[in-house]
């Protein structure tokens, strides 16, 4: 088996799997002292890529429809990283495996990178967004405040009223879980966990002006 890892034809997949190993290992050390690989990365990408990858590729460039629907716009860079290269690997691996047994021996790296690019493409499309669904929303969707207004939103916290706001939760027009500070416009009134409301008006202070829905 150790042979087979080693192997020349090999060496692209397992080169991509040590560094899979690396990059979690390196992000495990980060958390520990405090530092995030995975928030540094996106930090310092030079691009957004805000592609929705079940948008109308006939509307968007092609080449940004393509990084849509391999789900770069729905998954951290780190973790879309470790995902490709690990499809890549595990299909290098499966490729040269079914060809040994076939005929005795592995397939050229030059013959066998294709495919397994290809197949990891597809993997990563398919696996990539069923992560995006589990995981906490940290793409690059970018979402206005100002968008939120006319939106209902439940409170989350007791005593609601003019001169007291208080937290409220709402989802975004992508679906995402917003948590705002809210506060009542009408005077003598005031609301309790569970109620709904509407926002009006976002004020100098970040915080919401509401009515009851």
């Amino acid at each position: 088996m150790f042979e087979f890892f080693t192997a020349t034809g090999n060496l692209p997949y397992t080169f991509g799997l040590f560094l899979v190993l690396g990059i979690a290992l390196i992000e495990g050390v980060g958390l520990l002292i405090g530092l995030s690989v995975m928030s540094w990365i996106d930090e310092l990408t030079p691009f957004d890529l805000d592609v929705d990858a079940d948008a109308d590729v006939t509307a968007v460039p092609g080449f940004m429809a393509f990084l849509g629907w391999l789900c770069l716009s729905k998954l951290p860079l780190l973790v879309w990283l470790i995902l490709f290269i690990g499809n890549f690997s595990v299909a290098g691996y499966i490729i040269n495996y079914f060809w040994l047994n076939l005929t005795g021996d592995i397939l050229w790296q030059a013959i066998s990178v294709v495919p397994a690019l290809l197949a990891a493409m597809y993997l990563t499309h398919l696996l990539g967004g069923w992560i995006a669904k589990i995981m906490p929303n940290t793409t690059t969707d970018a979402v206005s405040v100002e968008s939120f207004q006319g939106t209902v939103a439940v409170l989350v916290q007791d005593g609601c009223r003019k001169g007291r706001p208080v937290e409220a939760s709402m989802h975004d027009s992508f679906g995402t879980q917003q948590q705002v500070l809210v506060e009542l416009v009408q005077e003598h009134l005031e609301l309790n966990t569970g109620a709904q409301v509407v926002l009006t008006e976002l004020d100098e202070r970040g915080i919401w002006r509401v009515i009851p829905f």
